[in-house]
């Protein structure tokens, strides 16, 4: 009877052992996720060679995210966008600011690769070292953010998101609430690109930023500052800087903005833009600028959000209204209004009637 319970005991401790062994192993792999979206809209143009015209426009976008399974010691995180314009929005001039890549052409339709992450990271023991197009965000601000050297806001994209920067970036922390990150971007062709280091710290439940930064091309110097933190309201806030072969030649950019909730279901947004520069220094946006926007989601399913871009000098401003409904777990239908030629970068187009819908996976 001994011997008969041996062999079948001994099968079960070498089953366990093999599968305590498998799960010591290191995961490898990717995940993904992402999302498709079909936007369709219409273009209606209210002044300039097409006055009183209108123009239908479609745009199929893929978002894929991937990132390894096992990132204990190291990251590789990818974010493409694959872009198939119809009608008006294949249009080369409504492209000119889009910063992707034309992989093929059929017909009028172009379709569209858009790079917006590619990097890998490691976690060093004594700093995070990351190479690759990543979204650096120096800044507080959520449209307007002077101190950010590497990334802007797309403003004709109604998510407002920014854009990435190839370049290599070091993180040497000197505790859990304070260190450096250093980052140098890639040359390319006669573009300019910049060399920066930020030292961030929190004091007080304060998050506090000095940033330097160094232009290359050009030899211009960025000195700034930044905050946010909470005073009733959210307060935040940047100061930069720029000082042009010397410092005699400088101006100045400020930034201060403010976010307050109700109830977790109305949310507020305001800030102001200021920017005493010189007659060459060519911006989109003037002296003095704003943006403000209010959201009301009076449930999980559901939220209106009304937003505002605008320069004072010569009363241009960019507006959306938009409804966003969560039409199944993994999928949402979005309708939005929006006011477009008023910002002389974005193209000839002034009313955008569209609907989004998209599916999450």
């Amino acid at each position: 009877m001994m011997r008969r319970r041996v062999l079948p005991g001994l099968i079960g401790a070498l089953v366990l052992a093999a599968a305590a062994s498998a799960d010591e192993q290191p995961q490898r792999g990717l995940e993904f996720s992402g999302s498709m979206y079909a936007d369709l809209a219409g273009y209606h143009y209210l002044r300039g060679s097409k006055k009183d015209s209108a123009a239908f426009a479609g745009t199929a976008v893929l978002a894929t995210i991937f990132r390894n399974v096992n990132r204990a010691h190291a990251k590789v995180e990818g974010d493409f966008e694959l872009t198939l314009p119809y009608g008006a929005a294949a249009d080369s001039a409504g492209l000119a600011a889009s910063r992707s890549y034309e992989l093929m052409s059929a017909g009028t339709s172009p379709l569209l690769l858009d790079i917006r992450k590619l990097f890998l990271e490691f976690y060093l023991p004594f700093a995070d070292v990351a190479l690759g197009r990543q979204i650096i965000n120096f800044g507080e601000g959520q449209v307007f953010s002077p101190i950010d050297a590497f990334s802007s806001v797309q403003i004709t994209d109604i998510n407002l998101r920014r854009n990435g920067s190839d370049v290599a970036n070091v993180q040497i922390p000197f505790g859990t609430l304070a260190g450096v990150d250093c980052i140098v971007e890639a040359p390319f062709d006669s573009n300019e690109h910049s060399s920066a280091a930020k030292f961030f710290a929190t004091i007080a439940d304060w998050d506090l930023n000095l940033v330097g930064v160094y232009r290359h091309k050009s030899g211009e110097v960025l000195v700034g500052t930044a905050f946010k933190g909470d005073a009733v309201v959210g307060l935040y806030g940047e100061l930069v800087g720029h000082f042009i072969h010397g410092i005699d030649n400088q101006y100045t950019e400020c930034m201060l903005g403010s976010d307050y909730s109700i109830r977790n279901t109305w949310f507020f947004n305001v800030e102001y833009y200021y920017k005493d520069h010189p007659a060459n220094q060519q911006s989109i946006w003037g002296r003095n600028n704003a943006y403000a926007s209010v959201q009301f989601a009076p449930n999980e399913l559901m939220r209106f959000s009304v937003i505002g871009i605008g320069r004072f000098e010569d009363h241009r401003a960019i507006g959306m209204m938009s409804w966003y409904y969560s039409l199944l777990q993994n999928a949402g239908l979005t309708v939005y209004v929006r006011g477009l030629n008023t910002l002389e970068s974005i193209g000839a187009l002034d009313l955008e009637y569209a609907m989004r819908v998209e599916v999450l996976y």
